[in-house]
Order: structure tokens, then sequence, then C-alpha cells
């Protein structure tokens, strides 16, 4: 089942239907760390562009949510010309985290209008 953006009738939330594992990548592609968030509903915030929030999604530009979860795996290793060279931190990962979700305003609206 996938997650998603959701009018509950009391505003919005991000749905996370099952238990989930999200990839959450830095500054490399090749660095990055996966993050297991529990089942539930996260809130929304709506922000304009360049930053700030609003109150509305008629007046925002993204929608945003951030899911608490935990740290279940790092993949940052010592890199030279993108390859490994020794070093760094592999392994597991049991440590608090977040992940975090954006989306354009315009296609929550678009969701809302096909509703």
């Amino acid at each position: 089942m996938r997650n998603e953006f959701i009018n509950t009738g009391d505003g919005w939330v991000f749905r996370v239907y099952e238990t989930s594992t999200f990839r959450k990548s830095y500054e490399t592609a090749a660095w990055y760390c996966t993050i297991e968030v529990q089942a539930g509903d996260y809130p929304v915030t709506f922000t304009k562009l360049g930053g700030g929030k609003v109150d509305t999604l008629d007046d925002a530009y993204y929608a945003n949510a951030v899911l608490p979860g935990r740290r279940t795996y790092d993949y940052f290793p010592s890199l030279f010309a993108g390859n490994p060279i020794g070093g760094g931190d592999i392994g597991d990962g049991d440590e608090p985290d977040t992940f975090h979700v954006q989306s354009y305003a315009f296609s929550l609206r678009n969701k809302v209008d096909a509703a």
C-alpha cells in the first residue's frame, strides 16, 4: 500500500498505512541511511516559496510532513571519485531520526478538485 497526503476533514495529514522503510540520501548519491517509520497519521504544514509557514493550502507552495522514526542502516563510506576507499560508517544504525516528505501544494489542490 502506498503512503499519501490526505485530507481527513480536520486538516491534512501524511498517512503511512503500514510500517515502512524510507531511504534518506545526502550530498552524494552514494551516501544514505534507511529509516523505519511506524504506521500513522503525521501532521502537514504548509509553506510558501522561499520559506515561511502559511495557514492554508490555497496560500501554500509546498506541503511538508516530518516522519519520526528509527535509523536502521547507515552507508557513509569514505569516497574518492565516487569509489569507496576504506573507512567511514557502514552498518546497522539504531538511533532516532526523521524523514521529511514534501509535495507541491498544487498537486494536493488537484486531488481536492478531483474528489
